[in-house]
């Protein structure tokens, strides 16, 4: 067993040390691709910084879990997927990657392989996968991960946004078996193996996120239209702008339902509150410089954004999230800042 394990180590090493992305205070692990992780959706409980632990309650069950954090443990944004510190995060939604080795002590102890935070409500968070095999698909690559049993397509062909979680750009053809990645992806076809392709990528990285991937211009310069259509509320004859109260007051005709939430427009309320917003026309992402000293938010059109006539938008879930709360009044929305 110990040279067996020794044989592992050995070439996990050979790997890191042959791996072609390089970078100051970078490092891109590898872990033997037979690895595997537990997942699942939970809620903070508790964040021992002294001791570098996490406590975790799972939505699904109900099960309470401690996590390790350690040296190997990534620690990232759900939206873009690059590095963040840890902080005061109690009762946050987080999506929790960690090793199926845990204590028998109650509640059981494992070790944090991912943290994905700042999960919006109704978002999809990317999905955390171990590189398996790499083939060359076209102009494009397929990468097979989950014991074979998936294959995602990504490339630059396809414009798939491909970064490191420290921002970086990173070339599909860098891949290498052992590699962590996470992926966004919709629908799979019904197939052996299941077949998917990445709106987007990130390659996991140690070190501390530093650069922007692509510089934001500091203007929104132009916004394309989403191919799904919001449900429009019909517009009522214009009236005088009812007064601001409290906080920045929207009027309902500047409202959008979509699957019967409602929606607001991102910049309107985000400057309204005092807040800074910046369109990026590549990525089709805005990114808001808090109001309340919370730090940075991002919307990635056709995730957790959607754009309606030039102009983006997102649920109220997303204000009540990182802003604060939203009411309405008497025909008005009033949006308060925390």
């Amino acid at each position: 067993m110990r040279k067996q394990l020794t044989s592992i180590l050995a070439a996990a090493i050979v790997l890191a040390v042959s791996a072609p992305i390089t970078a100051n205070a970078v490092e891109i692990p590898n872990v033997p691709s037979e690895a595997k992780q537990v997942h699942l959706q939970a809620n903070i409980v508790e964040v021992d910084e002294a001791n570098n632990r996490v406590t975790v309650q799972s939505i699904a069950d109900g099960n309470t879990v401690i996590l390790n954090i350690t040296e190997d443990t990534f620690i990232v944004d759900a939206i873009r997927g690059m590095n963040l510190n840890l902080g005061e995060r109690v009762n946050d939604v987080v999506s929790v990657y960690h090793s199926p080795a845990m204590s028998r002590s109650e509640p059981p102890i494992a070790d944090a392989l991912v943290l994905i935070l700042n999960v919006p409500p109704s978002y999809k968070p990317p999905l955390f996968h171990i590189v398996e095999s790499v083939e060359p698909y076209g102009n494009d690559t397929n990468i097979k991960v989950d014991n074979g049993g998936l294959v995602v397509l990504l490339g630059r062909y396809l414009d798939t946004p491909m970064t490191t979680s420290v921002g970086q750009d990173f070339n599909p053809s860098d891949l290498r078996e052992g590699y962590n990645l996470l992926l966004w992806y919709e629908a799979m076809a019904l197939s052996y193996p299941a077949q998917a392709t990445a709106t987007r990528a990130v390659l996991l990285a140690h070190g501390e996120y530093s650069a922007e991937p692509k510089p934001y211009e500091s203007n929104v310069t132009q916004e394309s239209n989403v191919t799904q259509e919001l449900e429009a509320v019909p517009e009522p004859e214009i009236v005088q702008e009812p007064e601001r109260v409290a906080g920045y007051t929207l009027d309902a005709s500047q409202i959008r339902v979509l699957g019967g939430e409602v929606w607001v427009p991102l910049r309107r309320v985000a400057e309204g509150l005092g807040c800074t917003v910046a369109w990026n026309d590549n990525e089709r992402s805005v990114e808001i410089t808090m109001c309340n000293g919370g730090g940075t938010a991002y919307v990635v059109i056709g995730q957790n954004g959607q754009l309606f006539n030039d102009t983006t938008y997102v649920s109220i879930g997303f204000f009540e999230l990182y802003f604060g709360s939203a009411e309405r009044i008497d025909g008005v929305y009033v949006f308060y800042k925390r």
